[in-house]
């Protein structure tokens, strides 16, 4: 598998409060985001929101994209856990598929918060977080493509699926795209770049 290492410019909480604050951090960006999208919110109204001095939030996230990158993150493994049950029937390329489309819905439903995820993740740098964040994504995909242990070739395809997940994303918030234009195209990328994995 290949592994990407970068060094990690941000405080990892290590106590059950620590980590209780990171959390709330994470859930007022989420709110604040949705209501005011990615340019309408300061890092002093999400410390604010989440009740943690604005040098603490530096602490955890050393920028506005580190920390919606890390929104991005925890929507992702909520999507994950969340997931309605997929056909167990269905090939490889149709259950990462069904998860996309259903991932897609979701944040469109909310699309200021999907704009800020999009834009921050997509000019993020390779700093630890965006790195766990696109191993996390890949992982799932492979999970629910019923691959436990990828090779480098699967998790290259893997990671070619979480691109063009993203660049759907992307055409369909900036009107490039219908609903409809962009399930479709996540239908075709998912069965065509995943038409090789068995998932046995």
């Amino acid at each position: 598998m290949v592994k990407m290492v970068a060094e990690r410019p941000t405080a990892v909480p290590e106590s059950a409060e620590q980590r209780a604050r990171r959390s709330r951090i994470l859930r007022a960006a989420t709110r604040l985001a949705t209501k005011h999208g990615f340019d309408g919110v300061q890092m002093h109204d999400i410390a604010k929101e989440s009740e943690v001095a604005i040098a603490t939030l530096y602490r955890y996230f050393p920028s506005k994209t580190h920390l919606y990158t890390a929104v991005m993150r925890a929507q992702v493994d909520s999507l994950a856990r969340n997931m309605p049950e997929i056909d167990p029937a269905l090939t490889p390329g149709e259950r990462v598929s069904a998860y996309l489309q259903h991932a897609t819905l979701v944040l469109m439903a909310r699309p200021l918060l999907a704009d800020a995820l999009t834009r921050a993740n997509f000019s993020a740098s390779p700093d630890q977080e965006s790195i766990d964040s696109d191993y996390s994504f890949r992982a799932h995909l492979l999970r629910i493509a019923g691959v436990v242990e990828p090779t480098d070739q699967e998790w290259l395809v893997a990671g070619l699926v979480s691109r063009c997940w993203f660049g759907v994303l992307v055409a369909h918030l900036n009107g490039r795209s219908t609903q409809h234009e962009a399930l479709e195209e996540l239908r075709v990328a998912s069965e065509l770049l995943l038409a090789r994995i068995s998932g046995e």
